[in-house]
């Protein structure tokens, strides 16, 4: 199997980096979909997150969160409600084509009540084996949404400082998160290109709950150089490794 055909599996990356004590730490509890795994996800946590294991971009994106009158279904910014599994389960299965993930829920920090998640991109060049962190940024989601994707949410772009100070954390406690974050980056890249042999570029979708803690929602291998467009050189130093 080649980097770019195992590339295209959430599932693979995410048991890829589970083996690495690190990373597992940070890895939010995920499993395939099945209606076993689904239900038993959901009732230990309460609100989960159904997304596809070959679609980018918060494409098929769904949550699925037990409600005061059963099981509440959001997908970008409409909500449907079941009184029963039967319903809940009917409900999901006409919207999954192909292989889905269910994976815990991290409650995300927000910025004026909008959840948003970064993108740490580490890079390294050609014939080398010294990765580097090259940029840092915030996603925000557009109102009512529950992805961050700047695109299909109608979201916004922030510096990772500027989302840091207003989910009102503390320079000090800022500086930590910081330093965390860029040690789980690239100990991922790492470990990840013991597997995929060929990778140079890693941007990884980094999620901060509101305590802080850092968590791994996704890597991915293309990801988009232009979201850092508007920090010109951090954007210039990205496109470098290219």
């Amino acid at each position: 199997m080649t980097t770019a055909s195992r590339s295209r599996s959430k599932w693979i990356k995410h048991k890829v980096m589970s083996h690495d004590p690190l990373l597992r730490k940070a890895l939010p509890s995920t499993r395939l979909m099945t209606r076993e795994n689904f239900f038993d996800m959901l009732s230990r946590y309460r609100s989960v997150i159904v997304k596809p294991t070959s679609q980018w971009g918060g494409k098929g994106v769904m949550l699925v969160s037990i409600s005061s009158v059963g099981y509440c279904l959001h997908v970008e910014r409409t909500r449907w409600y079941y009184s029963t599994r039967e319903q809940l389960w009917s409900a999901l299965r006409r919207r999954m084509n192909g292989s889905y993930i269910v994976q815990r829920r991290i409650p995300l920090a927000t910025v004026g009540g909008r959840p948003y998640d970064l993108r740490i991109m580490v890079q390294r060049h050609a014939g080398r084996k010294d990765w580097k962190v090259t940029g840092r940024l915030a996603k925000v989601a557009g109102r009512g949404y529950i992805i961050t994707n700047v695109d299909r949410s109608s979201g916004k772009i922030l510096s990772l400082a500027e989302a840091l100070r207003r989910s009102k954390l503390s320079l000090k406690r800022s500086s930590a998160i910081i330093r965390r974050i860029d040690r789980i980056s690239l100990r991922s890249a790492r470990v990840l290109q013991g597997y995929y042999r060929s990778i140079r570029t890693v941007g990884l979708d980094i999620g901060l709950d509101a305590s802080g803690k850092v968590w791994i929602i996704e890597p991915n291998f293309k990801p988009m150089a232009g979201l850092f467009e508007k920090f010109g050189k951090t954007y210039r130093r990205i496109k470098s490794y290219r």
